[in-house]
């Protein structure tokens, strides 16, 4: 190992054990605090080996800079595990369809039926549903006095919305229901530890059934996207057009492609709706669980976002993009939980960050929650501290690479476009419109923060809370 970093002029980093490399220096330690604890040793741009698998790892604003805008032509998402591929998923998906100007094709599908600026405008009313959906959901919950589950109820809100984007239709309860929880259990399988990820020689063998798992699961889920699918099959012939995304993929489907144009399929159908399904969903109702959390274990900051909507608002929720505080709230939020702590990618060729080179073909992993935690640039990096976004000019896109919480450049998340609406509608709702208190027995110093490494870093025993009407 030693004389491969010196060849190869590698970044520095622990020295690996035989046949298990680092994963002992990483422990029992969540993934992105782990990288972080080594980073404090051996730099923010450094490289560990999991099993037989080198990854290169930057924890540093200015080696995600050089990485990402320098080199910003050169990498792509990459990092996929083993689970990922169960049931043909990963062969299809638009976060590793190969080759690249396919995938980003998918990418453009994907920002013009759903994600665009004016196909946002067009959702206008759907959004507004969703809101008022969420909102029953915990009114009900109000009326009787139970605690609810901000982020459950906000997940449903999400698929209801992005079903109803993509179909023209909501699905049927039941399986609406199914879908959420497929979903979610496919986030959960594609982000556990996983020995074939650490040693791919023996891949095949899936010695712990994740694949396996995930391959039934996307199955099931597939199934029931088939039967949507199949049913504007066979009314499109009887009724005017939608223009969605199943009726553009099936025009798209029915066209002789190009040389080196996407081939719209089946299979690419399924697994694309079941991307913008977990993408979109998942991080805003993240967002939204860890802000409520915060916001109850710090009265002071949830005073300051209340008194704002109270001053400005008046029941035009739909205008809540504007507000300071609430921006503010949402950015700190992001920052103390950085929803997507490792985001990973692959070098497509050899490239150099700051004097080391970075072999093609490497895995790099570039951990935002380290540089969101950084205390030279960061005071007080683990305290919940709103005000601090008040006078600084960061927005989403991750043009400051202190904050990138969806990444930066052409890697930006697809569903930003989104989220920026819904997040500020949906928690400003649940701030103005209802007072929120504990279930008796529980304090603010006793919500458990603990977090739950995934594709998105969710709080590891979701926050339940009891909601008043105002």
């Amino acid at each position: 190992d030693r004389i491969a970093r010196t060849s190869h002029n590698l970044p520095p980093g622990p020295r690996p054990l035989p046949l298990l490399g680092n994963l002992l220096d990483i422990g029992s330690d969540l993934p992105h605090r782990a990288f972080t604890r080594l980073a404090q040793r051996h730099g923010s741009l450094m490289s560990v080996r999991l099993g037989t698998t080198r990854v290169i790892v930057a924890s540093s604003a200015s080696a995600a800079r050089e990485i990402l805008q320098k080199h910003s032509a050169h990498v792509t998402c990459g990092n996929w595990t083993d689970a990922w591929r169960g049931g043909g998923f990963g062969a299809n998906s638009l976060f590793s369809f190969q080759p690249l100007h396919k995938r980003r094709a998918l990418r453009r599908l994907g920002m013009e039926t759903l994600f665009s600026a004016r196909r946002l405008d067009d959702l206008l009313q759907l959004r507004h549903d969703a809101v008022n959906g969420f909102l029953r959901d915990v009114s009900e919950h109000a009326a009787s006095r139970t605690p609810v589950s901000v982020g459950r109820a906000a997940f449903a809100a999400m698929v209801t919305l992005l079903c109803r984007a993509m179909f023209s239709d909501e699905l049927d309860g039941a399986l609406s229901r199914e879908i959420q929880d497929g979903v979610r259990e496919a986030v959960v399988l594609v982000s556990a530890p996983n020995v074939s990820d650490f040693f791919p020689a023996i891949a095949g063998a899936d010695l712990q059934g994740l694949r396996r798992r995930m391959g039934r699961l996307i199955a099931r889920i597939f199934q029931i996207l088939d039967r949507t699918i199949e049913q504007r099959v066979h009314s499109r012939d009887k009724a005017a057009r939608t223009h969605d995304l199943v009726d553009v993929m099936l025009d798209m489907a029915q066209k002789e492609p190009g040389d080196g144009d996407l081939t719209m399929n089946r299979d690419v159908m399924r697994t694309f709706c079941v991307d913008m399904l977990a993408g979109a969903s998942d991080t805003t109702s993240n967002t939204i669980e860890w802000a409520l959390a915060d916001l109850l274990k710090n009265p002071q900051a949830m005073r300051k976002l209340q008194d704002e909507l109270k001053l400005v608002l008046g029941s035009k929720y739909l205008t809540l993009t504007n507000f300071l505080i609430l921006q503010a709230v949402i950015k700190e939020t992001l920052r103390l939980h950085s929803l997507i702590p490792l985001i990973g990618y692959r070098a497509e060729t050899t490239i150099e960050v700051q004097g080391y080179s970075i072999p093609k073909g490497s895995n790099i992993v570039v951990n935002v929650w380290a540089i969101h935690h950084d205390a030279d640039f960061w005071s007080h990096p683990d305290m919940f501290i709103p005000e601090r976004f008040l006078h600084r000019n960061f927005d989403f896109l991750g043009r400051d690479f202190n904050f990138i919480p969806f990444g930066s450049g052409r890697q930006v998340c697809l569903g930003l476009p989104l989220a920026n609406r819904m997040v500020p509608i949906m928690l400003g709702s649940l701030i103005h419109q209802f007072e929120w208190t504990l279930p008796n027995g529980v304090t603010r110093d006793r919500i458990n923060m603990t977090e739950k490494f995934g594709l998105v870093l969710s709080m590891a025993n979701p926050i339940h809370a009891i909601a008043k009407k105002k």
